[in-house]
């Protein structure tokens, strides 16, 4: 059996609650959710995926059938259930959550990388062949990481 010292947040005696700590904060989380994502089970950055379908709740998908997207990196505010989808011109174009992608999206190709928030990596350049991905837009230099945007 684990023995942890139990942290308590400010306040009186009868409204203090333990403060969990991380290996505590894991435990209630799979306790939660009933399970916890291996990390097979997390798309690696840098993979190809195709949008395959789209329904009555993506009706913005549509016209967008058959389209590429890369993998971007995760950013550790969102955690690995966000989802970054990159497109052509290397910029975060759209978010979703894992769920979404084993629904509407198959995986083109599976990245080797090993790096999922992007640390001490290089943006995701454009592809040689990308041009704007929205007529009239110029194409702007290669974005960064989900984390580095907020300057």
């Amino acid at each position: 059996m684990i023995h942890t010292k139990a942290r308590t947040t400010g306040g009186s005696l009868a409204t203090m609650k333990p403060k969990l700590i991380p290996r505590q904060l894991a435990a209630t989380a799979v306790r939660r959710t009933g399970r916890i994502m291996s990390h097979e089970q997390i798309i690696p950055p840098l993979s190809v995926v195709r949008l395959v379908r789209a329904d009555e709740h993506t009706p913005q998908w549509k016209n967008q059938i058959e389209r590429t997207f890369r993998i971007g990196y995760y950013s550790r505010r969102d955690g690995t259930k966000c989802v970054w989808l990159v497109n052509d011109a290397g910029q975060y174009e759209q978010t979703i959550d894992q769920a979404a992608l084993g629904a509407y999206f198959n995986v083109v190709e599976r990245s080797k990388e090993r790096a999922l928030f992007g640390r001490n990596r290089p943006p995701i350049p454009a592809l040689p062949h990308a041009r704007a991905s929205t007529p009239g837009r110029t194409k702007r230099s290669p974005s960064r990481t989900p984390e580095n945007t907020s300057r």
